[in-house]
């Protein structure tokens, strides 16, 4: 991420502070942060913006996959959220920096050899957000070919996430850090 918002003309103090800065007190609404990027608190997690969240589950915990599918809605809904909310303050920063697309993340659920690869997206109607997942993908891991095409489409996910969807998150930054000077 610090390459592709120096990418967009701001310095390397710009970059190592501007999360911070929309994330600090200071900068609070009455509700809360301007911008939540990161889904975790956790210290030591250099995690911003997600676009893809893995949830697994055991067979020797006896958790089935669709606590995994329950926990990864959850997951994508709450990223979803935190891309809505970029959305929005890049807007004002800069109108029309916005993508004409609602955001879109996925998720892998895993239970055994099992594989699931889902996507997540929002759709509006009459003022109200739904938030849908859809099954893209599944794979028995323990079979070669359907592990093949489903290895090939989160490859897939996966250069999305590091080309155009990485440069999007650094064009809606560097559009909220320019107005911010």
């Amino acid at each position: 991420m610090n390459d592709a918002l120096l990418s967009q003309g701001l310095t390397n103090i710009e970059v190592e502070c501007f999360l911070e800065d929309l994330q600090a007190p200071v900068f609070q609404g009455r509700d809360g942060p301007i911008l939540i990027s990161a889904p975790s608190q956790r210290a030591g997690m250099d995690l911003h913006f997600p676009f893809l969240v893995v949830e697994g589950k055991s067979y020797a915990t006896g958790n089935p996959v669709f606590d995994a599918q329950n926990q990864s809605a959850v997951s994508g809904a709450s990223a979803l959220n935190i891309l809505r909310v970029l959305d929005d303050l890049a807007n004002v920063a800069e109108p029309g920096s916005c993508s004409e697309h609602q955001p879109m993340v996925f998720s892998i659920c895993t239970e055994g050899p099992y594989h699931e690869l889902w996507g997540h997206y929002i759709t509006m109607e009459y003022q109200a957000l739904s938030y849908n997942m859809v099954l893209l993908r599944t794979c028995n891991g323990a079979l070669s070919d359907e592990l093949e095409r489903f290895l090939l489409a989160v490859e897939n996910v996966m250069t999305w996430g590091g080309g155009k969807f990485l440069t999007d998150m650094a064009k809606k930054l560097g559009a909220m850090a320019k107005a911010r000077r």
